[in-house]
């Protein structure tokens, strides 16, 4: 699943409840923070490790090579492009005890592990895109296929997330609304264009920053939706925030009220692997023809294998 919205919405926030949540009912998930804003760390009261940023170039170089193995259609590691699928022979992550990603892991606790994707050093300031580091993760997403675990990104804001494939690639997206007249604008903007790509289905709605009844009710009449999961404004909370104290504290002293806001989450419906790969080798075929891709690595289209994602 994936929480998207715009910056200062209460995406890392909500990623941490999420997460929390899932840590409260044992469930075994990865969490990947992907926003250009890491919070995620903090949130938890740990420290990150560069090092082990999932698109430093060495580290991506090596999950590509993990995932790729012996997958007949790729050359290389720098011929896996952000929408490549998975092929013959390719690594399906089937489980989040996987003995690669481990080692990039900044922090294993109990039945979840907690990954980021890049953050800006000094050294790369001004130097580069930040979507672009995003393509290490686009792949994982591609290559991962969990049964009964979970994969969390608190991602980039708003539409970023149809900037790329991952759109094709998540079972949910939550989408965070406040009471304001530019956040519910935006997310019918965020909801055509989903519809556009035919992946409106994964959308879930969680309004934020609720105050009172009247905030609910400017939501509904905007949305033309009913009620939906939404989190209340809390000092304790803002506390916590403030602080840097960790959000599974808090989950523990609001277990009761937040477990009932997040019981959505049990009801998630899995999109079946061939069919999240189908959309993707859809999107390839049309990014493989871009002469940014086409002119440095020729035409990318035969890696999609139509008798392998058949197959799956």
């Amino acid at each position: 699943m994936a929480i998207v919205w715009k910056w200062g919405s209460g995406k890392s926030t909500i990623s941490s409840l999420i997460i929390s949540y899932m840590n409260h009912h044992n469930k075994n998930f990865w969490a990947i923070d992907a926003d250009t804003n890491m919070h995620l760390w903090l949130n938890f009261d740990i420290d990150y490790d560069n090092d082990k940023a999932l698109s430093d170039w060495h580290n991506e170089f090596r999950i590509r090579e993990y995932l790729m193995w012996n997958n007949i259609h790729i050359i290389s590691p720098s011929h896996m492009i952000k929408t490549t699928p998975p092929g013959p022979w390719s690594v399906i992550i089937k489980s989040t005890d996987d003995w690669l990603l481990k080692k990039y892991s900044i922090w294993q606790i109990w039945s979840w592990e907690l990954f980021f994707v890049w953050w800006y050093t000094g050294d790369w300031a001004w130097t580069s895109c930040y979507h672009t580091n995003l393509a290490i993760l686009e792949n994982l997403l591609a290559h991962t296929n969990f049964e009964d675990e979970y994969l969390i990104v608190d991602m980039v804001a708003s539409t970023d997330t149809f900037a790329g494939p991952m759109y094709t690639q998540f079972d949910k997206i939550i989408l965070i609304v406040e009471p304001t007249k530019e956040s519910v604008d935006l997310a019918k903007k965020y909801m055509n264009l989903a519809k556009s790509v035919n992946t409106n289905h994964i959308i879930q709605y969680f309004w934020n920053k609720i105050v009172d009844e009247e905030d609910i009710e400017f939501i509904k009449k905007k949305l033309l939706i009913d009620q939906i999961p939404y989190l209340k404004i809390d000092n304790d909370l803002k506390k916590h925030l403030r602080n840097w104290m960790s959000m599974l504290t808090y989950f523990e002293a609001k277990k009761s009220y937040l477990s009932d806001v997040f019981s959505f989450l049990n009801n998630i419906q899995k999109i079946p692997f061939k069919t999240k790969t189908q959309l993707l080798a859809e999107l390839h075929r049309k990014v493989s023809q871009l002469d940014y891709i086409k002119m440095p690595l020729w035409d990318l289209t035969h890696q999609i294998d139509e008798d392998f994602i058949n197959s799956l």
